[in-house]
Protein backbone atom coordinates (compact mmCIF):
# COMPACT_ATOMS: atom_id res chain seq x y z
CA UNK A 1 0.00 0.00 0.00
CA UNK A 2 1.56 3.44 -0.85
CA UNK A 3 2.04 6.01 1.57
CA UNK A 4 -0.28 8.79 1.31
CA UNK A 5 2.01 11.48 2.17
CA UNK A 6 4.27 10.62 -0.77
CA UNK A 7 0.70 10.81 -2.59
CA UNK A 8 -0.80 14.22 -1.69
CA UNK A 9 2.07 16.43 -3.32
CA UNK A 10 1.46 14.96 -6.62
CA UNK A 11 -2.22 14.64 -6.43
CA UNK A 12 -3.07 17.68 -5.35
CA UNK A 13 -0.65 19.84 -7.59
CA UNK A 14 -3.08 18.14 -10.27
CA UNK A 15 -5.88 19.63 -9.10
CA UNK A 16 -4.00 23.17 -8.85
CA UNK A 17 -3.39 22.72 -12.67
CA UNK A 18 -7.15 22.13 -12.95
CA UNK A 19 -8.25 25.48 -11.18
CA UNK A 20 -5.43 27.41 -13.15
CA UNK A 21 -6.46 26.17 -16.24
CA UNK A 22 -10.42 27.54 -15.76
CA UNK A 23 -10.38 30.69 -17.93
CA UNK A 24 -10.91 33.51 -15.39
CA UNK A 25 -13.55 35.28 -17.94
CA UNK A 26 -15.51 32.29 -17.47
CA UNK A 27 -15.20 33.51 -14.17
CA UNK A 28 -16.44 32.95 -10.30
CA UNK A 29 -18.45 29.96 -11.21
CA UNK A 30 -15.72 27.15 -12.30
CA UNK A 31 -13.54 29.29 -10.00
CA UNK A 32 -15.62 28.00 -7.22
CA UNK A 33 -16.08 24.37 -8.79
CA UNK A 34 -12.47 23.75 -8.41
CA UNK A 35 -11.63 25.27 -5.13
CA UNK A 36 -14.76 23.41 -3.82
CA UNK A 37 -13.31 20.29 -5.29
CA UNK A 38 -9.88 21.11 -3.75
CA UNK A 39 -11.60 21.60 -0.16
CA UNK A 40 -13.29 18.67 -0.32
CA UNK A 41 -9.94 16.47 -1.14
CA UNK A 42 -8.33 17.73 1.50
CA UNK A 43 -11.17 17.21 4.11
CA UNK A 44 -10.94 13.48 3.30
CA UNK A 45 -7.42 13.18 3.46
CA UNK A 46 -7.18 14.37 6.86
CA UNK A 47 -10.11 12.71 7.91
CA UNK A 48 -9.71 10.27 10.86
CA UNK A 49 -11.55 8.31 8.71
CA UNK A 50 -9.21 7.76 5.82
CA UNK A 51 -7.93 4.44 5.83
CA UNK A 52 -5.39 5.62 3.14
CA UNK A 53 -3.93 7.88 5.31
CA UNK A 54 -0.67 5.87 6.52
CA UNK A 55 2.27 8.48 7.49
CA UNK A 56 2.15 6.99 11.36
CA UNK A 57 2.68 3.59 9.73
CA UNK A 58 5.99 1.73 9.42
CA UNK A 59 8.00 1.37 6.23
CA UNK A 60 7.13 -1.84 4.51
CA UNK A 61 9.82 -4.51 5.35
CA UNK A 62 11.09 -7.78 3.86
CA UNK A 63 13.11 -10.07 5.79
CA UNK A 64 15.57 -12.55 3.88
CA UNK A 65 14.61 -15.93 4.73
CA UNK A 66 16.88 -17.76 7.09
CA UNK A 67 16.50 -20.74 4.49
CA UNK A 68 15.44 -19.93 1.03
CA UNK A 69 15.34 -21.20 -1.74
CA UNK A 70 18.05 -19.75 -3.76
CA UNK A 71 19.80 -16.72 -3.99
CA UNK A 72 17.47 -14.60 -5.94
CA UNK A 73 16.65 -11.12 -5.09
CA UNK A 74 13.53 -11.44 -7.32
CA UNK A 75 11.53 -14.21 -5.64
CA UNK A 76 9.18 -13.42 -2.78
CA UNK A 77 9.12 -17.06 -1.51
CA UNK A 78 13.11 -15.60 -0.58
CA UNK A 79 11.76 -13.16 1.98
CA UNK A 80 9.17 -12.73 4.84
CA UNK A 81 6.62 -12.38 3.94
CA UNK A 82 6.76 -12.99 0.71
CA UNK A 83 6.79 -9.78 -1.03
CA UNK A 84 9.95 -8.28 -2.73
CA UNK A 85 11.57 -5.01 -1.47
CA UNK A 86 11.56 -3.46 -4.60
CA UNK A 87 10.12 0.38 -3.93
CA UNK A 88 11.75 3.71 -2.55
CA UNK A 89 10.17 2.84 0.68
CA UNK A 90 10.99 -0.83 1.38
CA UNK A 91 13.17 -1.66 3.87
CA UNK A 92 15.22 -5.04 3.23
CA UNK A 93 16.39 -6.51 6.22
CA UNK A 94 19.15 -9.31 6.63
CA UNK A 95 19.68 -11.84 9.67
CA UNK A 96 21.18 -15.33 9.46
CA UNK A 97 20.80 -17.05 6.32
CA UNK A 98 22.18 -20.79 4.78
CA UNK A 99 22.36 -18.81 1.33
CA UNK A 100 24.51 -15.51 1.58
CA UNK A 101 25.56 -15.01 -1.74
CA UNK A 102 22.13 -12.97 -3.32
CA UNK A 103 21.40 -11.30 -6.81
CA UNK A 104 18.97 -8.91 -8.25
CA UNK A 105 18.26 -7.52 -11.56
CA UNK A 106 17.23 -4.43 -9.99
CA UNK A 107 16.47 -2.87 -6.48
CA UNK A 108 15.29 0.68 -5.29
CA UNK A 109 14.83 0.35 -1.63
CA UNK A 110 14.71 2.69 1.35
CA UNK A 111 17.25 0.80 2.88
CA UNK A 112 19.35 -2.74 3.51
CA UNK A 113 19.48 -3.56 6.94
CA UNK A 114 22.35 -6.36 8.39
CA UNK A 115 20.91 -6.94 11.99
CA UNK A 116 22.98 -7.77 14.79
CA UNK A 117 24.70 -10.86 14.33
CA UNK A 118 23.56 -11.37 10.92
CA UNK A 119 25.67 -13.67 8.46
CA UNK A 120 28.30 -12.36 5.82
CA UNK A 121 26.21 -11.50 2.55
CA UNK A 122 27.39 -10.51 -1.06
CA UNK A 123 24.32 -8.73 -2.70
CA UNK A 124 25.05 -8.45 -6.61
CA UNK A 125 22.83 -6.32 -9.01
CA UNK A 126 22.06 -2.71 -9.50
CA UNK A 127 20.86 -0.73 -6.20
CA UNK A 128 19.01 2.35 -6.23
CA UNK A 129 18.96 3.47 -2.42
CA UNK A 130 16.60 6.37 -1.58
CA UNK A 131 17.10 8.50 1.30
CA UNK A 132 18.24 5.32 3.55
CA UNK A 133 20.96 3.68 2.52
CA UNK A 134 22.82 0.93 4.39
CA UNK A 135 23.31 0.03 7.79
CA UNK A 136 25.68 -2.89 8.98
CA UNK A 137 24.88 -3.69 12.87
CA UNK A 138 26.26 -7.39 12.16
CA UNK A 139 30.09 -6.57 13.36
CA UNK A 140 31.38 -8.48 9.98
CA UNK A 141 32.01 -7.04 6.11
CA UNK A 142 29.17 -7.30 3.55
CA UNK A 143 29.70 -6.85 0.21
CA UNK A 144 27.99 -5.61 -3.03
CA UNK A 145 28.72 -5.73 -5.75
CA UNK A 146 27.56 -4.23 -9.10
CA UNK A 147 25.99 -0.72 -10.05
CA UNK A 148 24.81 1.33 -6.95
CA UNK A 149 22.80 5.09 -7.01
CA UNK A 150 22.55 6.82 -3.77
CA UNK A 151 19.96 9.41 -3.60
CA UNK A 152 18.58 12.22 -0.97
CA UNK A 153 19.83 11.35 2.23
CA UNK A 154 20.86 8.02 1.46
CA UNK A 155 24.56 7.03 3.61
CA UNK A 156 26.58 3.93 2.34
CA UNK A 157 27.70 3.26 5.53
CA UNK A 158 30.28 1.85 8.08
CA UNK A 159 33.70 0.56 7.50
CA UNK A 160 32.56 -3.19 7.37
CA UNK A 161 30.96 -2.18 3.98
CA UNK A 162 32.34 -2.71 1.05
CA UNK A 163 31.28 -1.96 -2.75
CA UNK A 164 32.82 -3.27 -5.57
CA UNK A 165 31.52 -0.99 -8.51
CA UNK A 166 31.77 -3.38 -12.05
CA UNK A 167 29.90 -0.69 -14.55
CA UNK A 168 28.81 2.24 -12.66
CA UNK A 169 27.74 4.22 -9.09
CA UNK A 170 26.54 7.81 -8.10
CA UNK A 171 25.77 10.05 -5.35
CA UNK A 172 23.42 12.94 -5.69
CA UNK A 173 22.92 16.07 -3.31
CA UNK A 174 22.75 15.24 0.59
CA UNK A 175 24.01 11.59 0.24
CA UNK A 176 27.50 10.47 2.04
CA UNK A 177 30.13 7.66 1.29
CA UNK A 178 29.75 7.21 4.99
CA UNK A 179 33.15 5.30 5.90
CA UNK A 180 32.58 2.56 3.54
CA UNK A 181 35.30 1.19 1.36
CA UNK A 182 34.78 1.62 -2.60
CA UNK A 183 36.68 -0.54 -5.48
CA UNK A 184 35.86 1.56 -8.27
CA UNK A 185 36.02 -0.57 -11.82
CA UNK A 186 33.49 1.22 -13.99
CA UNK A 187 32.94 4.73 -13.34
CA UNK A 188 31.93 6.72 -10.66
CA UNK A 189 30.78 10.30 -9.73
CA UNK A 190 29.39 12.20 -6.55
CA UNK A 191 27.36 15.51 -7.60
CA UNK A 192 25.95 18.60 -6.85
CA UNK A 193 23.42 21.58 -7.40
CA UNK A 194 24.35 25.11 -6.99
CA UNK A 195 21.52 25.53 -4.59
CA UNK A 196 21.03 22.21 -2.95
CA UNK A 197 23.39 23.77 0.11
CA UNK A 198 24.29 19.70 1.03
CA UNK A 199 26.04 18.49 -2.10
CA UNK A 200 27.76 14.69 -2.29
CA UNK A 201 30.10 14.00 -0.35
CA UNK A 202 32.62 11.31 -0.11
CA UNK A 203 32.38 11.18 3.98
CA UNK A 204 35.49 9.45 4.95
CA UNK A 205 35.71 6.75 3.04
CA UNK A 206 38.15 4.57 1.18
CA UNK A 207 38.61 4.99 -2.52
CA UNK A 208 40.22 2.29 -4.64
CA UNK A 209 40.46 3.51 -8.34
CA UNK A 210 41.11 2.21 -11.35
CA UNK A 211 38.17 3.29 -13.58
CA UNK A 212 36.82 7.04 -13.64
CA UNK A 213 35.89 9.00 -10.62
CA UNK A 214 34.74 12.22 -10.81
CA UNK A 215 33.69 14.62 -8.15
CA UNK A 216 31.39 18.06 -9.50
CA UNK A 217 30.12 21.02 -7.27
CA UNK A 218 30.73 17.78 -4.74
CA UNK A 219 32.52 17.77 -1.32
CA UNK A 220 35.64 14.98 -0.73
CA UNK A 221 34.92 14.86 2.80
CA UNK A 222 38.56 13.41 4.67
CA UNK A 223 37.85 10.11 1.73
CA UNK A 224 41.11 8.41 1.05
CA UNK A 225 41.65 7.78 -2.66
CA UNK A 226 43.94 5.60 -4.04
CA UNK A 227 43.95 6.52 -7.87
CA UNK A 228 45.74 3.23 -9.44
CA UNK A 229 47.97 2.59 -12.33
CA UNK A 230 47.45 -0.08 -15.06
CA UNK A 231 49.10 -3.05 -15.44
CA UNK A 232 51.11 -1.98 -18.67
CA UNK A 233 52.28 1.06 -19.89
CA UNK A 234 49.89 3.14 -22.21
CA UNK A 235 47.01 0.52 -20.39
CA UNK A 236 43.70 2.05 -18.99
CA UNK A 237 44.06 3.55 -15.40
CA UNK A 238 42.06 5.38 -12.96
CA UNK A 239 41.48 8.64 -13.74
CA UNK A 240 40.57 11.39 -11.33
CA UNK A 241 38.97 14.71 -11.74
CA UNK A 242 38.00 17.51 -9.35
CA UNK A 243 35.63 20.11 -10.52
CA UNK A 244 34.63 23.00 -8.36
CA UNK A 245 34.68 20.24 -5.62
CA UNK A 246 35.55 20.76 -2.09
CA UNK A 247 38.67 18.46 -1.29
CA UNK A 248 40.93 19.92 0.65
CA UNK A 249 40.94 17.60 3.13
CA UNK A 250 40.87 14.43 1.66
CA UNK A 251 44.02 12.63 0.71
CA UNK A 252 44.62 11.54 -3.04
CA UNK A 253 47.64 8.53 -3.99
CA UNK A 254 48.29 8.02 -7.40
CA UNK A 255 50.04 4.60 -7.58
CA UNK A 256 51.78 3.34 -10.49
CA UNK A 257 50.88 0.29 -12.17
CA UNK A 258 53.58 -2.33 -12.96
CA UNK A 259 54.27 -1.18 -16.72
CA UNK A 260 56.65 2.14 -17.11
CA UNK A 261 53.88 4.94 -17.39
CA UNK A 262 51.43 3.60 -15.86
CA UNK A 263 50.67 5.89 -13.27
CA UNK A 264 47.51 6.96 -12.64
CA UNK A 265 46.06 10.05 -13.74
CA UNK A 266 44.62 13.20 -12.16
CA UNK A 267 42.50 15.63 -14.15
CA UNK A 268 41.81 19.35 -12.73
CA UNK A 269 42.54 19.68 -9.07
CA UNK A 270 41.86 22.18 -6.54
Amino acid sequence: MKDSASDKPTFLSALGCFADRVPSRRGFARGTIALGLMSAVLSLLSSPFNVCAETDTPHPQSTWSSNPADGDWDTAANWVPARVPNGIADFAIFDTSTITNVTTAFAEVHSVTFNPGASAFTLNGQFFFNDGGVVNNAGVMQTFTGFFSFAKHANAGNNLITYHITSGGGFGDNTNAGSATFINDGNMGFSGTPRSGSPASAGSSTIINNGTLRFKKADGGTATIYNNGASSAGGAAGYLRFASTGAAACTVICGGGPGFGAKGSLGDCP
